[in-house]
């Protein structure tokens, strides 16, 4: 499931990069950049619920997540099977999600919090030095 989600958000022509590790430690499944915004997508399956509930771990990274300043989008496994295998739809459906999410985060002006690292320089949420 999560490699087509990421094939539905490269047909968007979207850089993505995937299995990347916060600051914080979590790793996010992909980040897109959308609108000058950086937006981190967790694709969830059936292990991260217990019926349609996310379960407290899932609850717990979303929430520390955005927390962090991350603008995040839950893909959630029975809303994707639904959507069937038409590309143009799986697409749309991302679209939709970065579309209010990105408004969301331009209102609130956020970001991911920087790191400090020993030496005084700066690491942003992926972990990638600013200013080495």
């Amino acid at each position: 499931m999560q490699s087509d989600v990421v094939s539905a958000l490269r047909a968007l022509a979207l850089p993505v990069r995937e299995e990347l590790v916060t600051a914080q430690g979590y790793s996010l499944d992909a980040v897109v950049t959308y609108k000058d915004c950086e937006v981190a997508v967790e694709v969830d399956g059936p292990w991260h619920f217990m019926g349609r509930t996310p379960t407290g771990a899932t609850e717990l990274k979303r929430r520390q997540l955005r927390s962090a300043g991350w603008t995040l989008i839950a893909v959630p496994y029975w809303e994707w099977e639904a959507l069937g295998s038409k590309a143009t739809r799986c697409s749309k459906y991302l679209l939709d999600a970065l579309k209010g999410r990105s408004e969301d985060a331009l209102e609130e002006r956020s970001k991911p919090e920087l790191a400090k690292e020993p030496n005084g320089g700066e690491v942003d949420a992926l972990g990638a030095n600013q200013n080495p």
